[in-house]
């Protein structure tokens, strides 16, 4: 079980969009945007929050990573065609697009700064327990830190550009959990996202995007359910 602030957040994949009903959406001229959280850092391991400090992945992330980046070869086997791989600037986000690029032949992944983790400010780099000796008042402490809507705003620009780097056809980007969440949390007015749900090392989000619309698809896809969703997406909507 994974926690926030002492509270449960759930990990486990959620559907908002079947496939057939994100096909009926893709045909209306929307493009498939995959995100992806980065493997595993040791900071992860201990739980410290994990903003843009530049933390590389530990071998268990390197693992992830690789076993991440034959998941999305058998989604290509399967006839989805993807056209980029983008990526936000942090090495741990970086070297996880770089097993994925590599592995579907692209070349080196596109760097999207907007793509980068949340600034959590003072709050960086401090597990929960002292967060809580620091700031004794929870949320009332006077503490520069990313808002959420800010955030999931500056994730959008992310989105847009991603499109442009792959021409308006289906395209990943590895970025991080926390703005992952965010935007997903903006997209579904708080009901996925920031404070409610985890987006796991690795795990896949998939948006749909263009003409000024996101729609948001299914978030924290992982291992079998992400090549299962993609399969039932090609088989209704053949052109991704």
């Amino acid at each position: 079980m994974a926690y926030l602030n002492g509270k449960p957040l759930n990990t486990q994949p959620v559907l908002i969009l079947q496939p057939a009903q994100a096909a009926e959406r893709l045909s209306e001229g929307l493009t498939l945007v995959c995100l992806i959280r980065h493997g595993q850092t040791d900071w992860n391991l201990s739980k410290r929050l994990q903003g843009r400090e530049n933390i590389p992945l530990n071998n268990t992330g390197h693992d992830q990573a690789e076993k991440l980046a034959a998941l999305v070869t058998r989604m290509k086997k399967d006839g989805v065609n993807f056209s980029a791989v983008c990526t936000s600037p942090l090495m741990r986000a970086k070297h996880t697009a770089d097993y994925i690029s590599q592995s579907l032949g692209l070349g080196e992944p596109a760097v999207i700064e907007a793509l980068i983790e949340r600034d959590y400010g003072d709050l960086s780099g401090l597990t929960f327990d002292e967060r809580r000796a620091k700031y004794p008042k929870g949320d009332k402490f006077n503490v520069r830190v990313e808002t959420v809507p800010v955030a999931a705003k500056r994730m959008l620009l992310a989105v847009d550009h991603m499109l442009q780097v792959s021409h308006g056809k289906t395209v990943i980007g590895v970025s991080h959990g926390g703005i992952i969440n965010a935007v997903f949390s903006y997209l579904t007015s708080g009901e996925i996202g920031t404070g409610r749900n985890l987006s796991v090392n690795c795990g896949i989000s998939l948006l749909l995007a263009g003409q000024g619309q996101y729609v948001p698809v299914a978030f924290n896809l992982q291992n079998g359910s992400a090549v299962d969703y993609m399969k039932r997406l090609k088989y209704k909507y053949s052109n991704i």
